[in-house]
């Protein structure tokens, strides 16, 4: 929720910050696994999945694949990527039905250089925020099958 409001950042600092409550406070301990609930020390569980939505969240926000965003069409693949400041490079991949999707992004100074291999069958676009455009001032460009490359900056 609160990348959908432009807060990626915030979310990524709450994620993997070292101290309670935090993913990260879970790791410092020494633990790999996520517990059943935020304690202070492991609780009766400690290997449970449904926490397991933080990682959705690097997928959704920081690589920004999102798989039939309107639920009407399974082939409806748009990229929503959020380039958070303490970041300087996100490299995700999903395999679909029809395909894998793959997006890499790094950043150099003060420019993204943004992969993304779109599977075949797919559609749909690059959807830039936060300022971030192509060289051409373009925010939204329709994705094509293959390998798509672009240089983005504010």
């Amino acid at each position: 929720l609160l990348s959908d409001f432009g807060y990626s950042d915030l979310a990524l600092n709450m994620i993997a910050r070292p101290d309670f409550p935090s993913y990260g406070y879970i790791i410092e301990l020494g633990f790999n696994t996520l517990w059943e609930k935020f304690t202070r020390e492991p609780c009766d569980s400690i290997n449970h999945h449904f926490w397991g939505d933080v990682s959705a969240w690097f997928y959704t926000y920081l690589a920004g694949i999102n798989v039939n965003p309107t639920a009407k069409d399974v082939y409806n693949l748009d990229i929503i990527p959020c380039f958070i400041n303490e970041l300087d490079c996100v490299s995700a991949k999903h395999k679909l039905p029809y395909g894998e999707i793959r997006v890499n992004w790094q950043r150099e100074g003060d420019k993204i250089e943004f992969v993304v291999d779109y599977p075949n069958m797919a559609h749909g676009k690059l959807i830039l925020k936060d300022g971030y455009t192509t060289k051409n001032g373009e925010t939204q460009i329709e994705l094509r099958q293959g390998k798509n490359e672009f240089i983005l900056s504010k």
